[in-house]
């Protein structure tokens, strides 16, 4: 039998960590962004979108980008647990994985990411109000003289007090390949080291 992606457990992990490296490094890529699932504070399950930052070797560690003052950080201070879920849409392959948060937050971790984002990323934490302020009228909450991208490098810095990194230590990963001829599925339990393939 021909080794697939469908039938061998190591092309499919593997062919899954060169997808998410490959997702943070490029804007193109499908998996440059994904979607992360968490309870809000009032227990609701919520997705957000994000831009993915950093991925370990082994895909056991996913790291994104946020504001210190948005509602995801209280919602993962009082409830850790995630999912993820990336999605190319050309040879229709799903991935999901579920596990736990950390937030990092003016340490050596969050330093390092900072030191690393470009000027105009680090204008998004520039806002004066917090995510989700209520306003009367369309505003980015971005001082006025930062509104025309004017800012210098030096301008940024205060910016780095609402700039925090959530890791994501991803404990088991279920990946979909959908196929006119039947789909397969395949779950990879990190923390145990098992495998095995389950009915889609």
């Amino acid at each position: 039998m021909i080794k697939t992606k469908y039938n061998d457990f190591d092309i499919a992990f593997n062919g899954t960590i060169a997808r998410i490296k490959d997702g943070v490094l490029s804007r193109k890529s499908h998996f440059h962004t994904m979607q992360c699932g968490y309870n809000d504070l009032l227990g609701f399950p919520t997705i957000r979108t994000v831009v993915l930052r950093y991925a370990e070797h082994d895909i056991s560690e996913l790291r994104f980008h946020t504001d210190i003052r948005a509602k995801k950080v209280a919602a993962l201070k009082n409830n850790n647990k995630i999912s993820v879920h990336f999605y190319d849409v050309l040879d229709k392959t799903q991935i999901c994985g579920t596990g736990t948060a950390t937030i990092h937050y003016h340490d050596d971790i969050s330093n390092r990411a900072w030191d690393k984002t470009n000027i105009l990323s680090r204008r998004c934490y520039l806002s004066e109000l917090p995510p989700s302020t209520v306003m009367d009228y369309p505003a980015s909450g971005l001082p006025e003289q930062f509104l025309e991208n004017t800012h210098t490098i030096e301008d940024t810095h205060i910016g780095q007090d609402n700039f925090c990194v959530i890791a994501l230590h991803i404990q088991q990963w279920d990946i979909l390949y959908l196929k006119s001829s039947g789909n397969i599925r395949i779950h990879f339990d990190i923390e145990n080291n098992t495998r095995q393939w389950i009915i889609p």
